[in-house]
């Protein structure tokens, strides 16, 4: 699901440099300081803000499949960030994130890695998101700086709020087993785009026109 908002002119474009700024201001903030971390809401081709996932939990998920992949093994950092073509600093910090929350399991040293902290099926996907993810904020009115001149009289929070909770039930409702396991030794895909898999919704519902 995305939504669309005009964004100021200063908005960045869905980059790498993005997506770096997006894990900086994660792991400054948040959990992890006193700065208050926000999702991606980044401008796209169409003028518009698409509000998605932070690139955050995408690489969550993605290094919990790798580690799901391993049977066990111990993971390297670098040989994921091979993997996935991601940068090494980046996957550290969502590998501490995972480690700290139990979802992995780390091992320090020269032969050390990280695994699984806890089994496939009983790693809920919900849950991860709940970790990963800084606040939900889809609106302004959903942030605790609300300025929204229309928020007292307004019904889309309450409209959001039911798809929000219908989205996080749905994740609440499978763990990591259920996303299949990656062929171990997987050799990346050539950089280059790849079919869309998503999203598959519904069209919007026709209303019948007055005779």
């Amino acid at each position: 699901m995305s939504i669309y908002l005009k964004p100021p002119d200063d908005a960045p474009r869905l980059t790498d440099t993005c997506e770096s700024r997006a894990l900086r201001e994660w792991t400054s903030g948040g959990r992890g300081g006193g700065k208050v971390a926000r999702p991606i809401a980044a401008a796209d081709d169409t003028g518009g803000w698409r509000v998605r996932l932070t690139v955050f939990s995408d690489y969550a998920l993605r290094v919990l499949m790798f580690a799901h992949a391993a049977e066990g093994r111990l993971v390297k950092i670098e040989e994921t960030a091979r993997a996935y073509s991601i940068s090494r600093a980046h996957l550290m910090k969502v590998v501490n994130i995972l480690t700290r929350e139990g979802f992995l399991r780390g091992v320090r040293g020269r032969a050390g890695g990280f695994t699984l902290g806890l089994p496939a099926d009983q790693i809920n996907l919900g849950a991860v998101l709940r970790a990963t993810e800084p606040d939900f904020a889809l609106v302004e009115c959903f942030s605790p700086d609300n300025r929204c001149v229309v928020a007292r009289f307004c019904g889309l929070p309450d409209v959001l709020n039911q798809a929000m909770r219908a989205f996080i039930e749905v994740l609440d409702r499978h763990t990591l087993a259920d996303l299949g396991r990656l062929p171990a030794g997987f050799d990346p895909l050539p950089a280059q785009p790849l079919p869309a898999l998503g999203p598959d919704i519904a069209p919007a519902p026709r209303t019948e026109s007055a005779a």
